[in-house]
């Protein structure tokens, strides 16, 4: 079997429960997961939470996809690497890859099928782990969407997981919430579509708390009710600055990924920031 970063591989914190105070985590290095909300619900928040230690980690890469509103969550990521020309400009962006297209995203996918095939055929080597943060998957067209849940479901052994934040109805991702492990929906979410996500009683919301810092995870037989904290712009900036430390690919991954891999941000930067002439654009990295 394929083995990931000999870095300690650690789950993906949160939030903090409602009842003792302690931390939440996702294991979002064994796991897939889906992320489930409402227009307004908090749900983008929570998404940003969740990349901050993820760009953080020496043992992972970080790659996005979606459409049009891709860009839109990623663009305060990118910001400081592709438009800072300043001294105190990061080297590197905090995400390896993105892709804010329907093409583009199929591109990606492709790439990540790829990698798949190429870690089980060897099957004693050490890669890192990539995390694929879908945005809006449901929005995709099918083809795409079922190319997601192929790699949800086949990417474990490889190091390869599927995370996806989706505020659209149900039947727009089911494949996604069937393979995924790590299921957390935000309090804005009706009572049966909780149900039917955790699969046991959720526990009532309080009216005082505003609904957009609430959400609900299964933690064994029981779902517990997380409070999450607000993503302030400045801490993205910071954070997009400073986490540069990331892992690298090896022979093999690059050998899979290939040269859209290497055209990347040249094809990424222009939908991110359309008309920036100014934009960084790194060029192939």
């Amino acid at each position: 079997m394929s083995t990931l970063s000999t870095a300690p591989l650690q789950p993906v914190p949160f939030g903090t429960h409602h009842d003792d105070n302690t931390p939440a985590y996702a294991d979002l290095h064994t796991h897939s997961g889906i992320l489930v909300g409402t227009a307004g619900s908090g749900l983008t928040n929570l998404t940003q939470q969740m990349l901050v230690p993820l760009v953080n980690s020496d043992d992972t890469l970080v790659w996005v996809l979606g459409t049009s509103r891709t860009a839109d969550f990623v663009r305060p990521w990118l910001a400081p690497w592709a438009l800072d020309h300043g001294p105190e400009a990061p080297a590197d962006p905090p995400l390896d890859w993105v892709a804010s297209s329907e093409g583009h995203s199929d591109v990606l996918l492709r790439a990540a099928d790829r990698i798949i095939e190429a870690r089980q055929a060897e099957p004693f080597g050490t890669f890192p782990s990539i995390v694929i943060i879908a945005i809006e998957p449901g929005e995709l067209p099918g083809e795409l969407l079922a190319g997601l849940e192929r790699i949800q479901r086949t990417g474990r052994v490889s190091g390869v997981r599927v995370l996806s934040s989706t505020a659209l109805p149900p039947v727009a991702t089911r494949g996604l919430l069937r393979s995924a492990h790590v299921r957390i929906s935000m309090a804005s979410v009706d009572h049966e579509r909780h149900t039917s996500i955790h699969q046991a009683r959720v526990p009532d919301v309080d009216d005082a708390e505003p609904i957009q810092s609430v959400a609900f995870y299964r933690q064994g037989a029981k779902v517990r009710r997380v409070r999450v904290a607000r993503m302030l712009p400045q801490t993205i900036d910071q954070t997009a600055r400073t986490a540069t430390k990331h892992p690298a690919f090896g022979p093999g991954d690059l050998a899979a990924l290939g040269q859209p891999y290497t055209e990347r941000w040249a094809n990424a930067l222009p939908e991110v920031f359309p008309g920036a002439e100014d934009a960084q654009l790194h060029g192939p990295l």
